[in-house]
Protein backbone atom coordinates (compact mmCIF):
# COMPACT_ATOMS: atom_id res chain seq x y z
CA UNK A 1 0.00 0.00 0.00
CA UNK A 2 1.33 3.27 -1.46
CA UNK A 3 1.10 6.89 -0.28
CA UNK A 4 -2.00 8.21 -2.55
CA UNK A 5 -1.41 11.94 -3.70
CA UNK A 6 -4.05 13.23 -0.58
CA UNK A 7 -1.64 11.68 1.65
CA UNK A 8 1.32 13.49 -0.06
CA UNK A 9 -0.21 16.84 0.38
CA UNK A 10 -1.39 16.42 3.62
CA UNK A 11 2.16 15.33 4.82
CA UNK A 12 3.23 18.35 2.94
CA UNK A 13 0.93 20.80 4.71
CA UNK A 14 1.39 19.07 8.11
CA UNK A 15 2.35 22.07 10.58
CA UNK A 16 1.62 24.90 8.12
CA UNK A 17 -0.31 26.80 10.92
CA UNK A 18 0.91 30.12 9.95
CA UNK A 19 1.53 32.28 7.04
CA UNK A 20 4.86 32.71 8.16
CA UNK A 21 7.55 30.06 8.10
CA UNK A 22 8.04 28.67 11.51
CA UNK A 23 5.21 30.36 13.25
CA UNK A 24 1.91 28.96 14.95
CA UNK A 25 -0.75 30.53 15.22
CA UNK A 26 -1.18 30.66 19.01
CA UNK A 27 -4.80 32.41 18.81
CA UNK A 28 -6.97 30.42 16.32
CA UNK A 29 -10.27 32.59 16.53
CA UNK A 30 -11.05 36.20 17.32
CA UNK A 31 -12.78 36.01 20.68
CA UNK A 32 -9.59 34.84 22.06
CA UNK A 33 -7.50 37.01 20.75
CA UNK A 34 -9.69 39.84 21.80
CA UNK A 35 -10.20 37.72 25.17
CA UNK A 36 -6.45 38.12 25.70
CA UNK A 37 -5.90 41.74 24.85
CA UNK A 38 -8.50 42.92 27.18
CA UNK A 39 -6.96 40.87 29.97
CA UNK A 40 -3.37 43.21 29.52
CA UNK A 41 -5.56 46.05 28.61
CA UNK A 42 -6.67 45.22 32.21
CA UNK A 43 -2.87 44.76 33.29
CA UNK A 44 -1.44 47.45 32.04
CA UNK A 45 -4.17 50.06 33.84
CA UNK A 46 -2.93 48.35 37.37
CA UNK A 47 0.81 49.32 36.66
CA UNK A 48 3.00 51.63 39.13
CA UNK A 49 5.06 54.31 38.57
CA UNK A 50 8.21 54.02 37.01
CA UNK A 51 10.78 55.55 33.80
CA UNK A 52 9.94 52.58 31.43
CA UNK A 53 6.85 52.28 28.99
CA UNK A 54 5.76 49.82 25.93
CA UNK A 55 5.50 51.00 22.49
CA UNK A 56 4.12 50.18 19.04
CA UNK A 57 5.78 50.72 15.74
CA UNK A 58 3.08 50.91 13.16
CA UNK A 59 3.34 50.85 9.58
CA UNK A 60 1.83 54.18 8.30
CA UNK A 61 0.34 52.08 4.62
CA UNK A 62 -0.82 48.97 6.34
CA UNK A 63 -1.65 50.36 10.12
CA UNK A 64 0.41 46.44 11.07
CA UNK A 65 2.18 46.64 14.23
CA UNK A 66 5.37 45.50 12.93
CA UNK A 67 7.48 46.08 16.41
CA UNK A 68 6.70 45.88 19.84
CA UNK A 69 9.51 47.34 22.70
CA UNK A 70 9.77 48.32 25.80
CA UNK A 71 12.15 51.17 26.12
CA UNK A 72 12.90 54.42 28.05
CA UNK A 73 14.09 57.65 27.21
CA UNK A 74 13.66 58.50 23.60
CA UNK A 75 14.09 54.25 22.72
CA UNK A 76 10.95 54.22 21.19
CA UNK A 77 11.98 57.01 18.75
CA UNK A 78 15.73 56.21 18.11
CA UNK A 79 16.81 54.02 15.08
CA UNK A 80 19.63 52.83 17.05
CA UNK A 81 20.71 49.36 17.89
CA UNK A 82 18.03 47.81 16.14
CA UNK A 83 17.64 44.31 14.45
CA UNK A 84 18.60 42.86 10.91
CA UNK A 85 14.81 42.72 10.10
CA UNK A 86 13.78 45.99 11.91
CA UNK A 87 16.38 48.22 9.55
CA UNK A 88 15.19 46.28 6.63
CA UNK A 89 11.31 46.56 7.12
CA UNK A 90 11.84 50.37 7.75
CA UNK A 91 13.22 50.66 4.30
CA UNK A 92 10.07 50.15 2.90
CA UNK A 93 8.42 53.69 4.42
CA UNK A 94 7.79 56.21 7.10
CA UNK A 95 6.02 54.37 10.74
CA UNK A 96 3.86 55.80 13.51
CA UNK A 97 4.96 55.37 17.12
CA UNK A 98 2.05 54.83 19.83
CA UNK A 99 3.19 54.09 23.17
CA UNK A 100 0.71 51.60 24.92
CA UNK A 101 1.71 52.04 28.50
CA UNK A 102 3.86 54.34 30.20
CA UNK A 103 5.16 55.01 34.06
CA UNK A 104 5.95 51.19 34.91
CA UNK A 105 9.01 49.38 36.49
CA UNK A 106 11.11 47.73 34.03
CA UNK A 107 9.86 44.47 35.16
CA UNK A 108 6.51 45.55 34.13
CA UNK A 109 7.38 46.73 30.75
CA UNK A 110 9.07 43.82 30.16
CA UNK A 111 6.24 41.68 31.43
CA UNK A 112 3.75 43.85 28.95
CA UNK A 113 6.34 43.39 26.04
CA UNK A 114 6.52 39.69 25.97
CA UNK A 115 2.74 39.45 26.42
CA UNK A 116 1.70 41.40 23.37
CA UNK A 117 4.66 40.13 21.51
CA UNK A 118 3.16 36.32 22.15
CA UNK A 119 -0.09 37.95 21.36
CA UNK A 120 0.62 40.15 18.23
CA UNK A 121 3.28 38.32 17.18
CA UNK A 122 5.38 41.48 15.08
CA UNK A 123 6.67 40.63 12.07
CA UNK A 124 10.46 42.53 13.38
CA UNK A 125 10.36 40.94 16.83
CA UNK A 126 13.38 38.16 16.95
CA UNK A 127 11.47 37.11 20.09
CA UNK A 128 8.65 36.11 17.63
CA UNK A 129 10.60 33.14 15.88
CA UNK A 130 11.27 31.73 19.91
Amino acid sequence: MGFSFNDKKKASNAGKASSRKGVKNRFPNKLQREARLTALEDFISCASNGNYYVYYHINNKTKEVFYIGKGSGNRAWSKEGRNELWREYIKGGKYNISLVASNLSEKEALAIESALIKVNNPITNIAHAI
